[in-house]
């Protein structure tokens, strides 16, 4: 992984523990119809599943931090879980109202905006 990307990735993952600790503190668990429903399919606490779902996600970016793969697929992963924070954007809108998530959320969709240029566009059509 060019060393570019690797500093994004390290960005990104900032980003979303920030954005995961801000869903915790403002109750996401309790009102994310994804988390309540696959909770209910699992016969599950929603807060368990809520983890669990965090957690591999930490660690498939620890994963991709410290091996370093070359697979732009990988990357493409990251940078589509940034993207399925829209869904907090919609969500506030259709409320008119703050939603859990909202203000990380926002920062990681501006962040997504160059992480996808790194992605997509090849360094010497940059250049």
């Amino acid at each position: 992984m060019p060393e570019r990307t690797h500093r994004f990735v390290i960005a990104a993952t900032g980003l979303l523990v920030l954005h995961e600790i801000e869903e915790l503190a403002t109750g996401f668990v309790r009102v994310d119809p994804w988390t309540i429903t696959a909770a209910q399919w699992l016969n599950l606490e929603p807060t368990l599943v809520f983890s669990v779902v965090q957690l591999a996600g930490i660690a498939f970016l620890g994963w991709l931090l410290t091996k370093r793969p070359t697979s732009r697929w990988l990357y493409w992963a990251l940078g589509l879980i940034m993207i399925a924070e829209l869904d907090h954007v919609l969500r506030a809108i259709a409320r008119h109202s703050y939603y859990p998530g909202l203000a990380t959320a926002i920062v990681i969709l501006l962040f997504a905006i160059p992480y996808w240029w790194l992605i997509l566009v090849p360094v010497k059509k940059r250049s």
